[in-house]
């Protein structure tokens, strides 16, 4: 079956790259979308991290093994979900669609090359992997959701158009008939 040039398919990086910077540039000027980033991601979602963080610096085990597991279950459970749900929206986008599931599968991967290369690789390296990883985890939700209106300041709220809403009508209906 032959492509006419009419039906010719587009090179579809353009709108990808379009898209991309779209999403990320959208929230940054959105208050909400930054405490959600801040509370709900960097501190509630890696609440694992942190603990661990705080047993390495104050007990007097001092294995990094805790903290590995913790990077290494955080960013592949934030950018899969945040690449499904890239992959379940009501967004016609296949080449989206298809570089979020590479993305989270990218990142499942890394996880589990992490893991299991934890007794091969020192911790001088697989912490600083798991770290990029994670930045990346933190882009791929970025761009999940950038275009969510429930992070926008001023979502939901329907302003009045033509005035006062408790001013009276002007006009009258005196005369008319049904």
């Amino acid at each position: 079956m032959q492509i006419s040039e009419k039906n010719k398919p587009k090179n579809s990086f353009p709108f990808l790259w379009e898209e991309i910077e779209k999403r990320f540039m959208a929230p940054i000027g959105q208050v909400t979308f930054w405490v959600y980033l801040v509370f709900g991601i960097l501190l509630l979602s890696a609440c694992g991290i942190w603990i661990e963080l705080g047993k390495y610096f104050f007990a007097s085990c001092k294995s990094l093994d805790g903290i590995q597991t913790a990077i290494c279950t955080f960013f592949p459970a934030l950018a899969c979900t945040a690449t499904m749900q890239i992959s379940f929206s009501d967004v016609g986008k296949k080449y989206l669609k298809s570089v979020g599931l590479a993305v989270g599968f990218m990142m499942l991967l890394g996880a589990v090359g992490l893991l299991v290369l934890n007794e091969h690789i020192p911790p001088a390296i697989s912490l600083p992997i798991g770290v990029l990883f994670s930045i990346f985890a933190i882009l791929t939700w970025w761009i999940a959701n950038g275009l969510d209106p429930i992070f926008y300041d001023g979502a939901g709220e329907d302003p009045t158009i033509g005035g006062d809403v408790k001013k009276d009508l002007s006009g009258s209906v005196v005369g008319f008939k049904i």
